[in-house]
C-alpha cells in the first residue's frame, strides 16, 4: 500500500478554511436536516449497508427503516439498534407488531411517535383512491 503525505497541503491555511467549511456544512445538516424514514433496496447487500450505517442508525432522528432482507443477521442488527418490526396497513394508517419473517418489512423504533405522525398526516391520492 503506498502511503504518501502531504503535510504542507494539510497545514495550508486553505485547507483548513475548506476543512471547517465542510464541518460546518455537516453540523448544519446533522441540525436542520434530520432524516426519520430510509428505504433500504440493495438487492442483497442490506447486512452490508446497515453494517456501515450503525452510527447513523443509532441516531434517535431515525424512525423508521424499510428493508426488503429479514435475514437473522438484519433482523439481529435492527432488533439492537432498538426497532421493532411491524405490518403496515395504508387504509387504517395504523401499524402492527409482527415477526421477523416474510418479505418487506418496515422497522419502527418509537411506535407512539410513528402512530402520531400518521394520524396527523394529511390523506393523499394514489391511483385515484384516497389514503
Amino acid at each position: 500500500m503506498l502511503n504518501i503525505t502531504l503535510p504542507w497541503i494539510w497545514n495550508h491555511p486553505l485547507a483548513k478554511r475548506e476543512r471547517l467549511r465542510a464541518y460546518g456544512r455537516y453540523l448544519w445538516w446533522q441540525t436542520r436536516c434530520r432524516t426519520c424514514c430510509w428505504k433500504v433496496d440493495v438487492e442483497g447487500f442490506e447486512a452490508q449497508v446497515l453494517n456501515g450505517a450503525r452510527e447513523s442508525l443509532a441516531g434517535a432522528s431515525v424512525q423508521a427503516v424499510l428493508l426488503e432482507d429479514r435475514s437473522p443477521t438484519v433482523c439481529h442488527t435492527m432488533e439492537t439498534a432498538g426497532f421493532i418490526p411491524c405490518s403496515y396497513d395504508p387504509w387504517s394508517r395504523t401499524l402492527q407488531p409482527q415477526s421477523c419473517a416474510g418479505s418487506n418489512q418496515i422497522w419502527i423504533r418509537d411506535l407512539t411517535w410513528v402512530a402520531n405522525r400518521l394520524r396527523s398526516a394529511p390523506p393523499f391520492e394514489v391511483g385515484g383512491l384516497r389514503i
